[in-house]
């Protein structure tokens, strides 16, 4: 009996052992598992916040200047801002890459260069750039939406909607007119 005991308990303290790795080797998966989503959410969120504040800079250069003060000189505060969003969005998209799949970086290449565009507005004549402005954040309005939605999916969380909610830029409740529905592809 002495012998059976001992290969018993043997075979309990291995059987011990190999639960005990395999249980550091997943909760290790899990944490870094939790890193990279956590990490992924923080990059996302801020990528959004610095589209809406670079375009939320031409926006109120738009609104605060005359025609005759138009365009705004090459040295102006409000290019600088402009230019400074637009390369953290960068920056950003960089670590996005390394966390995030392609579909997830597409969307954001597409958000940033739609923001990009809309910076040449600090370049044309007051009026076509306020005509223009319009149109141009209710694209970036979308491609957000896009974003986010191709974020969500990468993250495994609920959408909310499949189209774009209805709340769009102020523009259009400014206007007055229904801004048009688009669905997310």
């Amino acid at each position: 009996m002495g012998i059976t005991a001992a290969v018993v308990s043997a075979f309990a303290a291995s059987a011990a052992a190999v639960f005990a790795a395999a249980n550091l080797i997943l909760s290790g998966r899990r944490e870094h598992t939790k890193w990279a989503r956590e990490a992924l959410i923080e990059i996302v969120a801020s990528y959004i916040d610095l589209s809406f504040d670079s375009t939320d800079v031409v926006k109120r250069a738009l609104r605060d200047s005359a025609p005759r003060s138009w365009p705004p000189a090459s040295d102006a505060a409000v290019r600088a801002d402009a230019k400074e969003s637009e390369r953290q969005m960068r920056r950003l998209q960089s670590r996005l890459r390394l966390l995030a799949g392609p579909e997830v970086i597409d969307a954001a290449q597409r958000l940033r260069l739609a923001v990009r565009t809309h910076h040449t507005l600090l370049d044309v004549e007051h009026a076509v750039a306020i005509d223009r402005d319009i149109e141009m954040r209710r694209e970036i309005w979308y491609l957000r939406q896009v974003f986010i939605d191709r974020a969500k999916e990468a993250l495994a969380l609920p959408r909310s909607w499949r189209k774009a909610p209805r709340t769009l830029p102020s523009v259009a409740a400014l206007s007055g007119q229904a801004a048009p529905e688009r669905t997310v592809p």
